[in-house]
């Protein structure tokens, strides 16, 4: 392994005052615990700020028994630094001399690569590898509920890659490069309704009329994210492709984000790259997984299965 890759597994994780550093310049309000009862889809630095904050709120008055660590991605419209880091679309971590992933004799689409690097710890076993290579076998919007063979993964280890894919060799590749820059987070296990209505309530909160929305909130971290609760949604899951009986552990999980105008650097993904003003409309950038939100599991075997919801 070279000496950069070293470094980089030594080094993969945004520290937390990365966090403290978006608030600031966002100046992300947190005086009204009202904002943490709103829906946060964590797709943004300023959804970011504010669960983070609150998240810790709760597990100071559960406990820190009651704290389980999550990685979570926020997505910018560049490159990765380092070619194995957590993208998708572009160009694989993938050596030129390895076999592409085929389905039903036709090779198979680059979709996303998840860099599990700094993430190990959250999982009872050791991972096949660091990057998980995700392939499809047709463009993401053909995914239908009953297909499993739609999806193919590659795992491969830091620094067993000796040559990288072009664009010359591979012509499928996207222009548009949306990099996953991990936080890690808190979750609260087994989260309850009574332990949100608590939570509320030191928080100076009496409203039962926010309690759903706080404990959907704080029940998980909803976003793309390593480790941690799966995602899940309330009420009935009517034609949805339900998690396999033998799945095994929560792997990760991929949803379609949508850059919502109201906030800054939407689509940025550190402090240290957001311009000094507002990057303006982003209504062009509108990145879609099939509609769906899908959660990735593993089984003791290693074999990975999705659900969709």
């Amino acid at each position: 392994m070279n000496a950069s890759a070293t470094q980089s597994r030594n080094n993969e994780m945004p520290s937390r005052q990365e966090i403290e550093a978006w608030r600031n310049l966002l100046q992300v309000s947190v005086a009204e615990p009202q904002s943490a009862c709103q829906r946060l889809c964590i797709d943004n630095p300023h959804a970011l700020v504010l669960y983070d904050y609150y998240v810790r709120k709760c597990v100071d008055i559960l406990g820190q028994h009651r704290a389980k660590t999550t990685t979570l991605f926020l997505w910018g419209l560049r490159e990765p630094s380092v070619p194995w880091g957590t993208k998708i679309g572009g160009l694989p971590y993938f050596d030129t001399k390895a076999r592409w992933p085929r389905r039903f004799g036709t090779h198979c689409r680059y979709l996303a690569q998840i860099c599990f690097l700094g993430s190990e710890h959250l999982f009872d076993k050791k991972l096949p590898g660091d990057v998980l290579l995700i392939f499809t076998r047709d463009t993401i919007d053909q995914l239908t509920i009953d297909d499993d063979a739609f999806f193919c993964f590659e795992w491969v280890s830091l620094g067993s890659v000796s040559a990288l894919h072009t664009v010359n060799n591979y012509p499928l590749a996207t222009d548009a490069v949306f990099f996953g820059s991990p936080y890690q987070v808190l979750e609260i296990e087994d989260f309850t309704i009574a332990e949100a209505e608590k939570c509320l309530k030191q928080l100076g909160i009496t409203s039962n009329e926010l309690l759903p929305e706080f404990h959907a909130n704080f029940r998980h971290s909803f976003g793309a994210k390593i480790g941690g609760n799966s995602l899940s949604l309330d009420g009935p899951r009517k034609g949805i492709r339900n998690r396999p009986p033998d799945a095994g552990a929560f792997l990760f999980s991929l949803l379609e984000f949508y850059p919502y105008l109201g906030n800054d650097f939407a689509l940025v993904n550190i402090p240290s790259l957001a311009p000094p003003t507002h990057q303006g409309d982003f209504t062009g950038y509108f990145m879609m997984i099939a509609n769906f939100a899908l959660n990735f599991y593993i089984s003791p075997e290693g074999k990975i299965s999705h659900e969709i919801f």
